[in-house]
């Protein structure tokens, strides 16, 4: 993710870019974008350089410190990377910390900033319909018994909320996030490294009273995918980059093509989600820390997690 922000930082010809790493392994990198690099302490960094704005693409364990740490510091726009945090308090404990300092935090679920998901919302608000009911599943598959490498075990217990919240964001934001009141949570098996579930079946209202369903098999493969329906339409994202649109009336789902090359340039709904945090536009469609903490509550009941 670091990689794909300096790509597009790169590309927007801002007044200067800063890279703070803890070791010089990613010099090479940020010199292909032209950018400097420091692994100088992260106070003395700020001191010197006195930044607008930060952005924290580090391991999921040292996103909350990291932000943290800068609004200690006293930056007072920052987006983070998803899923900010795997616990409940600490996120209520940045989001007390923000909001005593007037800090703007944002975390980066980069997935509403597609290409394909806003094209498909501009057909529906065109049509002057609205979704009426959902469909996603969130599916992982990994060869390895030991499930996702190179991550902790905190982080693979926890793998709904670590990467298949991304999924989840999607398919929701624009009709609400379940009612736990009234919704549906199964788990069934288990796997060596995630003991909570395998396989994940739920139904329910969102709290704006739209019905969705989802259903995911670790223990077969299997993709992410998302669907959207309204009366005259099935809006298709699987993958999640491509939108395809079954109308009333017919068996078959047409591709939509993207109007823009941000998505096939730079990591999917990256550059706009990044242009919306500096520069202020679709700002609405960045999520906030209390959006983040109500999506880690939901993520929590699909994933069986206590």
């Amino acid at each position: 993710m670091g990689s794909a922000y300096l790509k597009v930082l790169n590309a927007l010809n801002l007044d200067s870019v800063t890279v703070w790493a803890p070791s010089l392994r990613s010099l090479q990198l940020a010199s292909n974008y032209n950018c400097l690099l420091t692994t100088d302490s992260l106070d003395e960094v700020v001191s010197s350089y006195q930044p607008t704005h930060a952005i924290i693409a580090t391991p999921i364990l040292t996103l909350a410190p990291l932000a943290s740490q800068l609004i200690n510091l006293g930056i007072h726009n920052i987006l983070v990377e998803k899923p900010v945090s795997l616990d409940l308090n600490e996120i209520r404990s940045l989001r007390k910390l923000a909001l005593s300092n007037s800090v703007g935090i944002y975390v980066a679920y980069n997935r509403r900033f597609y290409e394909s998901v806003s094209s498909a919302l501009d057909l529906i608000q065109h049509s002057g319909e609205s979704i009426s009911s959902t469909h996603f599943s969130f599916n992982d598959y990994f060869i390895d018994s030991s499930g996702p490498l190179e991550q902790t075990d905190l982080v693979r217990k926890r793998w709904i909320l670590a990467n298949s919240l991304h999924v989840i964001d999607t398919a929701t934001f624009p009709i609400g996030l379940p009612d736990p009141t009234r919704s549906n949570y199964i788990f069934s098996s288990s796997l060596p490294w995630h003991p909570s579930g395998g396989i994940f079946c739920g139904s329910g209202h969102t709290i704006h009273n739209v019905p969705f369903s989802y259903h995911s098999n670790w223990m077969g493969p299997g993709r992410w995918s998302v669907e959207w329906v309204t009366p005259s339409a099935r809006y298709l994202f699987s993958p999640m980059e491509h939108l395809a649109v079954q109308k009333s009336g017919s068996l078959s789902f047409d591709s939509v093509a993207p109007t823009t090359d941000y998505d096939s340039i730079y990591k999917p709904g990256v550059f706009l989600q990044t242009r919306s945090f500096l520069f202020g536009d679709n700002h609405s469609s960045l999520v906030s820390l209390d959006y983040a903490f109500d999506l880690l509550q939901t993520g929590m009941l699909i994933g069986n997690y206590t």
